[in-house]
């Protein structure tokens, strides 16, 4: 169902642009996923205003203990590194709530930010190329989807990308430069990846390249966790402070409530309604959001993120933009990709300051240490100026202003009677010299 203000906004974009933008008020069934809350609006409402706990009723049968276990298992591996993240963001500025002010700047209308997506879109050549919604049901920031034939039948020009973002005060984006690291996030990432995939030999048969499924564990930590570094690359301040916080989340999600967790992240974050959206994704995945424990299905943006932020230098990131595939299986595909047609976003242009940019995230997040290299090794690792060897020596230098003066004056010098002797070759510039110099002053014969 559209919204009264699509017409405001139409009026303001560039009508010789292709791609269409729409406002929803609430997401259409067909492109509606199965883990798509149908209540999420009353029972966000109900909790805010009377402390009601959530029960949430999704659009599809979500086996969140079964097919998905591995994806939803909670994990502690970088438990410190999200926590030494959020501590230094409230140290720094006191809360989240300043942090997105510095980091992704004021906030800015529906009509302001579609008009950076399709300005972003524009710039890469990809006008036209997916349809743009807004709607105000989703649990995410955004997300990018597609529709087609299934990959098995190796079309994938059929397929129709749509890229949906949420409308709300929730959307922590939707700010003057929000917008621009969110369309790095869906865009400069997810669908140029995507869009990339469907060019290669493995598109429509990734077991016979004995490559990873997208949607596997590991493959949603590359895919994630790239996108995670995309997102701030652009930012104010680059620190991975919302992928810490929902790792954060869930992992303490299983020692509380939901209520519990709610009260918990505001040492960290004051908004209620972006608490209460950390929690949603933290416990979506139980019957009763009463109990302890939840779900680490987002824990993927900051643990790869920082897998992928400690070992910039080993990746070739042209390389990862072939398609959906992951850090260890670049060597396998290097030959077999077609790397001649690859859309690639603007930040990979300048590969050296892409990386040198992606080194100075993972120093500011404490993910890697500086390494100071003492004075001495530093001295030492400079190759030394070599000075330019003269081919002839300050002796031969003094013989020669010697043999190449009258008589009387080349007596009159301190040197010359301890000068030593010694033999000249025939070939030196000093022997001929001498010899001129003794011809010039020869007695003329009679």
């Amino acid at each position: 169902m559209l919204s009264s203000d699509e017409n405001e906004m139409g009026s303001s974009f560039d009508s010789a642009m292709k791609t269409p933008v729409k406002i929803l008020r609430e997401t259409p069934l067909k492109y509606q996923t199965s883990d798509h809350i149908n209540n999420l609006q009353e029972e966000k409402e109900n909790f805010l205003k009377f402390g009601n706990v959530p029960r949430f009723q999704f659009a599809g049968a979500v086996d969140w203990l079964g097919t998905n276990k591995k994806n939803s298992e909670i994990r502690f591996d970088f438990y410190q590194e999200a926590r030494y993240i959020l501590e230094r963001v409230r140290d720094v500025y006191g809360s989240g709530d300043t942090f997105f002010d510095a980091a992704f700047g004021e906030k800015i209308s529906l009509s302001q930010a579609s008009q950076t997506v399709l300005q972003y879109l524009k710039s890469h050549g990809l006008d036209g190329s997916l349809r743009v919604y807004w709607t105000s049901d989703l649990n995410c920031s955004g997300k990018m989807l597609w529709q087609g034939p299934n990959v098995r039948y190796n079309r994938p020009e059929a397929r129709k990308f749509s890229l949906w973002l949420k409308k709300s005060s929730e959307n922590v984006y939707l700010r003057e430069h929000g917008i621009k690291s969110l369309m790095d996030h869906e865009i400069g990432t997810h669908f140029l990846r995507a869009t990339n995939d469907g060019l290669q030999p493995w598109y429509s048969n990734r077991n016979k390249f004995n490559l990873r499924s997208p949607r596997s564990y590991t493959g949603r930590v590359n895919e994630e966790g790239l996108a995670a570094i995309n997102t701030i690359y652009q930012a104010q301040v680059k620190m991975l402070f919302l992928p810490a916080l929902l790792y954060y989340t869930a992992c303490m999600s299983t020692e509380m409530s939901f209520k519990e967790l709610f009260e918990h992240l505001a040492m960290y974050i004051y908004d209620p309604e972006q608490r209460w959206k950390q929690v949603v994704r933290a416990k979506r995945c139980l019957s009763n959001c009463s109990d302890t424990g939840g779900c680490g299905y987002d824990q993927c943006y900051f643990e790869g993120a920082v897998t992928i932020l400690r070992q910039v230098n080993d990746i070739d990131f042209k390389l990862m933009y072939a398609g959906k595939i992951c850090c260890d299986e670049l060597q396998r595909i290097k030959r077999i990709a077609r790397q001649g047609c690859l859309k690639l976003p603007h930040f990979l242009k300048d590969i050296v300051a892409y990386k040198k940019t992606l080194n100075e995230i993972a120093l500011t997040n404490g993910l890697i240490q500086k390494i100071n290299r003492p004075l001495s090794s530093r001295n030492s690792s400079r190759p030394k100026a070599r000075k330019k060897k003269s081919l002839v020596s300050p002796q031969d230098r003094v013989q020669s202003r010697i043999f190449s003066c009258p008589k009387s004056r080349s007596q009159s010098g301190p040197l010359l009677t301890n000068l030593p002797t010694r033999m000249l070759p025939r070939r030196s510039n000093i022997y001929r010299r001498l010899c001129t110099s003794v011809a010039s002053f020869a007695p003329l014969s009679s």
